[in-house]
């Protein structure tokens, strides 16, 4: 009977202590592997002019996907075979505000993306707002870079504006125009992309527009600078507007729900012809939300619970003495 006790002991202990370095381990390697290193590739070309004798450009457009990678797959493969420029990403991807959740989703989009550039700019979802340090937006920073920063593409000024905080406070406006003032003058065109449209015309009650104060200012300063187009997102649903006498495309959701009657996912395709014409379509998917729940699981839930790292580790504790304990009960069982 002690024999069957014992071996039945040591099957436990040897089941607890394997369950326990598994779950280290795992922690170990997830960690290891999404670091907070930035994924190159991701970074936007801040500053820079790339390609300035070039006329006529096409970009994708798309944003709202909070990572649901069934509709993100499809979203990138429709793109590719677009073959545009460039995309823009114009925020809310993010699942869990989290460095580690951050680079798996970037890891994700470099290899979907097939090589052509994404320049990003944050949204709501892409903040956190409880943290002080870098007015919430360290994670996003550590994998995609500036949230407002500009670069300069044939013939187009394309500016990234900062509104994660669901505002554009004035010291960014007198930023841009500023900006506007000191290089406007170099490019026939000029696109601005932000996550927060400036206004927000729908007959709804929930109105998901920056405050009317510093869309009035805002639009003061880019008429003064001539604008050529606007892209947001935000607002869940695909609207063509006017504002500062410019086209204001508001992106459909690429992967979140839908708002008003907004039932599909999609993106938009913008093309500038070398004559200087803007024309904008609308792109539609077919795949419904959901994602790779095992891989979203290790990669941007399991490294992020402390209590499994340290459940393995207690586990290792608790079978080392259990151990300790048996080797000490049978050597009294000996000498008894």
């Amino acid at each position: 009977m002690k024999t069957i006790l014992l071996k039945s002991l040591f099957a436990f202990l040897v089941l607890i202590l394997i369950a326990s370095l598994a779950l280290c381990a795992i922690c170990y390697e997830t960690m290891r592997r999404y670091d907070g290193r930035r994924t190159a590739g991701l970074l936007p070309p801040a500053g820079e002019f790339l390609y300035p004798e070039k006329r006529g450009v096409t970009f994708a457009v798309f944003g709202d996907f909070r990572m649901q990678l069934d509709p993100f797959r499809e979203l990138m493969a429709k793109i590719r075979a677009a073959r545009p420029d460039f995309m823009l990403n114009v925020g809310d991807m993010s699942a869990v505000l989290s460095t580690q959740h951050f680079n798996w989703m970037a890891e994700h989009m470099k290899r979907e993306v097939g090589g052509i550039p994404v320049y990003a700019t944050p949204g709501n979802h892409d903040r956190k707002k409880e943290s002080p340090y870098d007015n919430g937006r360290h994670f996003y920073r550590e994998v995609f870079g500036p949230s407002r920063y500009w670069f300069g593409y044939g013939n187009i000024l394309f500016v990234s504006l900062d509104t994660a905080d669901r505002e554009l406070p004035e010291a960014q406006i007198e930023w841009l125009d500023s900006l506007l003032g000191q290089l406007r003058s170099r490019f026939d065109h000029l696109v601005i992309f932000t996550h927060v449209p400036p206004i927000d015309p729908r007959p709804v009650k929930e109105k998901r527009g920056l405050p009317a104060v510093q869309a009035a200012r805002l639009e003061a300063v880019l008429k003064k600078h001539r604008v050529s187009a606007f892209f947001a997102g935000h607002q869940h649903q695909e609207n063509i507007w006017n504002f500062a006498g410019a086209p204001l495309a508001v992106t459909p959701p690429s992967g979140q729900e839908g708002r008003g009657d907004e039932q599909d996912f999609g993106y938009l395709i913008c093309e500038v012809t070398p004559e200087g014409a803007f024309k904008i379509r609308r792109e539609y998917l077919d795949a419904s939300a959901g994602t790779d729940a095992l891989d979203f699981f290790f990669s941007s839930k399991i490294n992020q619970s402390r209590w499994v790292f340290w459940s393995g580790i207690f586990g290792i504790i608790a079978v080392s003495l259990a151990a300790a304990g048996t080797i000490l009960w049978l050597t009294r069982l000996k000498r008894g």
